[in-house]
């Protein structure tokens, strides 16, 4: 019996990717090409379908501790003025970069990576960290904290996102820094990579599951059993 189930599930696994129901997508898309770093805010280039376009939804924009970047610079989104000492006093401070994401209503989200391309100048921030607003902007709730460096990619991160399953609503992520000069040209900025220097992939599913997908699912489900009991014959 148990082997019986074994197969079946390997069966119907291929045919609900298929369905899309498992499958990972991008949610949220950003490209720094063409951007300029001054630039007050910055909307999302691509959204998936159910993934509302209403603010603050798709924003990519600056606590206000962190003041627009001095002289001019193109293919990136930058700011200034993470000189504080500490997470907790850049958190004081409001010293951040904040992007936001909503499910459209009718609909959740679950996240599960989020990418981002930074990197600081010369008396920028030297560390950074990642908090959630499910898990409260303070001192402890970060998801990630490291060390950003002068090199080419040295602000980059990829991370996974656990938890943030079946979420309805807005959830918006604030990338604190901390450490750098007080100067206007001691920047922290998004850089401009290939494609996709911000992200955000997972998949939408509908709060109520609609009759189509229902039809669906059972569908998949009575072509498997089929299957298994014909190789049983």
């Amino acid at each position: 019996m148990r082997n019986r189930l074994f197969r079946f599930a390997l069966l119907i696994t291929p045919a609900l990717f298929s369905q899309g129901l498992f499958a990972q997508i991008t949610l949220l898309e950003r490209d720094m090409s063409g951007v300029d770093q001054s630039t007050v805010t910055l909307t999302a280039g691509t959204l998936a379908t159910n993934i509302s376009l209403t603010s603050p939804s798709s924003i990519l924009s600056r606590g206000t501790g962190a003041a627009l970047p001095g002289g001019a610079g193109s293919n990136n989104f930058g700011a200034s003025g993470f000189d504080a000492a500490s997470l907790a006093a850049a958190i004081t401070a409001d010293d951040y970069f904040s992007f936001s994401i909503t499910a459209s209503s009718g609909f959740t989200m679950s996240l599960t990576n989020l990418e981002f391309n930074m990197q600081r100048t010369t008396s920028g921030p030297t560390n950074a960290a990642v908090l959630p607003s499910t898990g409260g902007f303070s001192d402890g709730s970060e998801i990630s904290s490291y060390t950003v460096s002068t090199a080419t990619g040295g602000g980059d991160q990829s991370i996974v996102l656990s938890g943030m399953t079946n979420l309805s609503g807005s959830v918006e992520f604030r990338i604190y820094g901390w450490g750098g000069g007080s100067g206007t040209t001691d920047k922290f900025r998004f850089r401009n990579l290939s494609s996709g220097d911000l992200e955000i992939t997972g998949t939408t599913a509908s709060a109520v599951p609609e009759p189509a997908s229902f039809a669906g699912m059972m569908g998949v489900f009575v072509l498997g059993f089929i299957s298994v009991r014909r190789r049983r014959r």
